[in-house]
């Protein structure tokens, strides 16, 4: 094969063609070795991230579920399943580590749709390249983004708000189920029976005591009359004898005397 000689551009020497080509592929291929080299260490640091994130909030969380998104699916790295000290499901957070040069402005944004995929609470990013001006943690486009190190207090903070905020619906839940359980029996054919039942023994005490009532009255009345008759009999038996033996023998009795216009009774007292 004949070396055809080119002329560089730049400088004017002579090159053989298949010297320039082989330079050329050289030079391609050490790009290409470059980017890959590069790329392959990005992934691996990446990598780094999401296993030192993973295994602090299991270490942190002991109650909680860590699960890693499998690779190839869509989603971000981790979920965390938030669980009360009763083991019940609190809420999920999810969790994209990013080990970047530059912040990017479409991390929020995407780690949102995945948040909506996953049914996840929150969202939160932990990155060592946060946005120019934050230090440490803040909220960002309706995500929370962190710094590595500050992850397990940002989880730690996210965590109990989900617990409190659990706890807040079953106390609703249980209000409501309280309510309409009240509804219910208010409205049964139960607590009319017991109701009614109530207002009939109310009625038959009225009953009892209308007719006690009404039989003391006759017996008042009755023997009203015999003490009436008594004293009756017993003025007109005195008043005989004394009608025999005289009043000065027999004196008047105050309470048998007759009273005169002044209201006072007449005759000496016994």
């Amino acid at each position: 094969m004949n070396d055809t000689p080119i002329t560089c551009p730049k400088c004017g020497a002579e090159i053989p063609l298949t010297e320039a080509v082989s330079r050329h592929l050289r030079e391609q291929l050490q790009a290409g070795f470059e980017r890959q080299r590069a790329d392959l260490q990005s992934a691996l640091q990446g990598e780094t991230l999401e296993l030192t994130l993973e295994s602090g909030l299991r270490a942190a969380f002991l109650f909680d579920d860590i699960v890693e998104v499998k690779k190839g699916q869509h989603g971000a790295d981790l979920i965390q399943r938030v669980r009360n000290g009763n083991g019940f499901d609190c809420g999920l957070i999810l969790w994209e580590a990013k080990r970047a040069k530059n912040w990017s402005a479409d991390w929020p944004e995407k780690l949102k749709a995945d948040q909506r995929q996953a049914g996840a609470d929150l969202a939160v990013i932990a990155t060592t390249c946060p946005p120019d001006g934050m230090r440490g943690l803040g909220p960002v486009d309706g995500v929370w983004v962190c710094e590595p190190s500050f992850a397990a207090a940002v989880a730690a903070a996210l965590r109990q708000g989900l617990i409190q905020t659990a706890a807040q619906r079953v106390q609703q839940a249980n209000r409501a189920d309280k309510a309409q359980v009240l509804h219910d029996h208010l409205r049964g054919v139960g607590f009319r029976q017991h109701v009614e039942a109530v207002v009939e023994s109310f009625l038959a005490l009225r009953e009892q005591l209308d007719a006690e009532q009404r039989a003391f009255a006759r017996q008042w009345k009755e023997r009203k009359q015999q003490v009436r008759k008594a004293i009756t009999h017993t003025a007109m038996l005195y008043g005989a004898i004394q009608g025999i033996a005289g009043r000065e023998a027999l004196r008047e009795i105050r309470t048998l005397a007759q009273p005169d216009a002044t209201g006072s009774v007449t005759g000496s007292a016994t």
